[in-house]
């Protein structure tokens, strides 16, 4: 984590997608990896020195593949509302680099995550070469399927992730348009 100035990586009409600084780790703590009901679908709460970790372990894959996940703001009053990003996701059939998101409870029903992980699609499509993006779904977090059908992704197949069925949805790169 940095105390310095954050790096902005995407914007959107009300969300500001930058570098973790040291301020944000109680609020990851506290309003993400804390709550139980962010945390349902996931491997359960964590920690705040697991938090503290995590972050460092995320920082460490975005210099190693040239992305990460980035803290998530509002700009009306610049609160930190959870994060969204890539990860480049291990899986039986193959590496895909996952879109991620976890906001925190008031943040939900507002269409935020939908504009969150969109950002991050054009950030990819823009800055990588990936064909495809993935988002690793639990078939009962309809909140998640909701948001990834907004984005225009279709499912794709089902694989067991860390011994538990997900659902795996597909956003494939735009194609160029010819002029």
């Amino acid at each position: 984590m940095t105390s310095a100035l954050p790096q902005v990586f995407v914007e959107t009409p009300r969300l500001r997608l930058r570098s973790w600084t040291e301020a944000d780790l109680p609020a990851l703590h506290r309003k993400v990896f804390g709550d139980p009901a962010v945390m349902v679908f996931s491997n359960g709460v964590k920690t705040l020195e697991q938090v503290r970790d995590w972050i460092a372990a995320d920082q460490a894959r975005g210099v190693e593949q040239g992305f990460s996940h980035w803290a998530v703001e509002r700009k009306s009053d610049d609160a930190f509302i959870g994060l969204c990003g890539l990860k480049l996701q291990p899986l039986a059939e193959g590496s895909y680099p996952e879109v991620g998101y976890r906001l925190e409870r008031a943040a939900w029903g507002r269409g935020l995550a939908t504009e969150a992980a969109g950002g991050v699609l054009q950030w990819a499509w823009t800055h990588t070469r990936y064909p495809e993006i993935i988002a690793l779904i639990h078939p009962e977090n309809l909140r998640s399927v909701r948001v990834v059908q907004k984005l225009g992704m279709r499912l794709g197949w089902q694989t067991d992730w860390y011994g538990i069925r997900h659902d795996v949805y597909v956003a494939e790169r735009p194609a160029r348009e010819v002029v």
